[in-house]
C-alpha cells in the first residue's frame, strides 16, 4: 500500500541551537495542573513511522473485514481533516463519523455502518497495539511522571484527540506509564477541538478547573503545544523529540530542555502534598 501522510503529522524537526538558550533545570514556583503532550513528549516514537504502520495494519484489517481499504483510507482522511477543521460544538468522533460515512456513502443506522464500527474497535483491541513495538520507554520521562505525582501534583494528558480513549490508553502505557496515573487524557470523543487550536487548552482548563497561570504544558512541539501560552499557561518543551513549526514559540522564550533536564525541573518543583 502506498503510504498517505497525515499532513497533522508531517511536520519538520531541528536539533537546538545555542542561541535557544540554556536548559531549565529550576523550577520558579509550583502549579495547580499539569498538562503533558503524549507523542513525542511522554511517548518516545516517530510519528511518521507510527502513522505509516497504522495506516498500513488497519488498511490490511479493514481488507480482511471485508472494506475496500482504498476508500475506507480516503475516507479516514476525511473524517482527520474534518476533525482538524472544525469550529461547532460538535464532539471530534461525531465530526469524524459524519465525514467518513459521507465519503463512503454509509447511512449510520445501516448494517454496513455497525460492521464497520466493529472492525475499528477489534482492530484498536488487537493489530493496533502491535505498533507499540516501535516505541521505547523513556526512563527519564517515567522517573519525571513518577517525581512530579509523588509531590501531590495533578496531572493530565493533553494530546490530539483524534484517537478513541482506548487507543489512547493503549500509547501511554507503550510509554511506560499508567493511564490512571493522569486526571483525564484527552481523546476524540471527549473533545470538540484540536491542537494548535486554543479552544483546545481552554477545554482541558475547563475540565481542569483551573486557571491558565496555574498550568504548565509539558509539550515538544513549538507551535502545537506552544499555543497553550496565548491563554497564559507556562510552556516546558522537552527537546528530545523537538519539533519547530512555523508560527511556533521560540524556544528562547519558554522553559525547555531535555528530558534528562526536565527531570531535574520535576525535582526541583515545590511538594504540595
Amino acid at each position: 500500500m502506498t503510504h498517505t501522510a497525515n499532513p497533522l503529522y508531517n511536520q519538520d524537526t531541528s536539533c537546538v541551537m545555542e542561541a535557544d538558550g540554556a536548559a531549565c533545570t529550576q523550577a520558579d514556583r509550583g502549579y495547580a495542573m499539569v498538562f503533558f503532550d503524549l507523542d513525542g513528549t511522554l511517548l518516545s516514537m516517530d510519528t511518521s513511522d507510527f502513522m505509516h504502520h497504522y495506516m498500513g495494519k488497519l488498511m490490511r484489517h479493514c481488507a480482511g473485514c471485508g472494506f475496500d481499504p482504498q476508500l475506507t483510507q480516503q475516507a479516514l482522511m476525511a473524517g482527520i481533516s474534518a476533525m482538524a477543521k472544525d469550529d461547532t460544538p460538535a464532539t471530534n468522533d461525531q465530526v469524524f463519523w459524519a465525514a467518513f460515512n459521507a465519503a463512503m456513502g454509509l447511512d449510520s443506522n445501516s448494517d454496513a455502518y455497525q460492521r464497520i464500527q466493529d472492525m475499528f474497535l477489534s482492530f484498536y483491541a488487537t493489530e493496533f497495539l502491535t505498533i507499540g513495538q516501535l516505541s521505547e520507554v523513556n526512563p527519564h520521562i517515567v522517573k519525571a511522571v513518577e517525581t512530579i505525582k509523588g509531590k501531590g501534583y495533578r496531572m493530565a494528558v493533553a494530546t490530539m484527540p483524534m484517537f478513541p480513549l482506548d487507543a489512547v490508553h493503549a500509547r501511554v502505557r507503550w510509554a511506560g506509564l499508567d493511564p490512571e496515573d493522569f486526571e483525564f487524557i484527552t481523546h476524540y470523543e471527549s473533545s470538540a477541538s484540536v491542537k494548535p487550536k486554543l479552544s483546545f487548552y481552554q477545554e482541558c482548563l475547563d475540565k481542569a478547573g483551573v486557571s491558565p497561570d496555574e498550568a504548565l504544558m509539558v509539550g515538544n512541539n513549538s507551535r502545537e503545544d506552544g499555543a497553550a501560552t496565548q491563554l497564559g499557561i507556562d510552556l516546558y518543551l522537552i527537546t528530545d523529540h523537538l519539533i519547530r513549526q512555523e508560527g511556533g514559540v521560540k524556544l528562547s522564550s519558554v522553559k525547555h530542555g531535555t528530558s534528562a533536564d526536565f527531570v531535574t525541573f520535576a525535582q526541583s518543583l515545590p511538594a504540595l502534598n
